[in-house]
């Protein structure tokens, strides 16, 4: 298993996607470091200081990663784990997952429901 560190700063959807590409089964990166939810809920009033848009830059930039690897884990192309660190600090990590596996185990779960009675 190899473990990744995504760096979160333009172009890190386009890093996840390198990463997707060459990472194999079990490999981890750990996409995210903190508080997903209170640091994507974080609301910037109009007119903010050139410090608070850098910040905003940021948080747009990680609710754009942070959808798309929800997105990716809902396709069953990674899991989603996360380790507590400290006090509201967490690593959030996505596993590379065995695309044959995923597709046999998805194909496993619709023969099982179409033989469940309506």
């Amino acid at each position: 298993m190899q473990k990744t560190t995504l760096h979160l700063g333009p172009g890190a959807i386009s890093d996840y996607y390198t990463w997707l590409q060459s990472a194999r089964h079990g490999d981890m990166l750990i996409y995210y470091n903190g508080d997903l939810q209170f640091d994507r809920a974080q609301e910037f009033p109009t007119g903010s200081s050139k410090s608070e848009e850098g910040q905003r830059l940021r948080v747009c930039l990680l609710d754009a990663l942070a959808d798309r690897v929800s997105d990716d884990a809902r396709a069953g192309i990674v899991t989603l784990t996360q380790r507590r660190i400290g006090p509201n600090l967490y690593e959030y990590r996505a596993h590379r997952v065995n695309m044959r596996q995923a597709r046999a185990d998805q194909a496993n779960e619709q023969s099982d429901a179409e033989r469940l009675p309506a």
